[in-house]
């Protein structure tokens, strides 16, 4: 059970790395005959892209994972503060995005 936080913050990034996947072989294919599915399809996985991580996983890793492993291990704090500021720059992607 110590290491369900682990399990549950991989699984998300493997989740998330699958949507990206899925988006780059749609997009390689086209919308073919189907547009209208096409892009609902791609809509619904940039909707996926922008909201889950921001709401879901990143809560996560910062207020369950980050201080932990800072604790552990005091030496990572750069690292952990580096993918701090990689969160911020993407919720500020995805506003600015959400506001074109």
């Amino acid at each position: 059970m110590a290491y369900a936080t682990l399990r549950i913050i991989r699984d998300e990034h493997a989740a998330l790395s699958a949507v990206l996947k899925s988006m780059l072989m749609m997009l390689d294919h086209g919308p073919g005959d189907a547009p209208e599915t096409f892009f609902d399809v791609l809509r619904a996985m940039l909707f996926y892209i922008d909201e889950f991580p921001e709401r879901q996983h990143h809560p996560k890793e910062s207020n369950l994972l980050f201080p932990k492993v800072v604790r552990v291990a005091p030496e990572t704090m750069e690292a952990v503060a580096r993918l701090e500021r990689e969160h911020m720059s993407g919720e500020l992607t995805g506003a600015r995005f959400s506001t074109s």
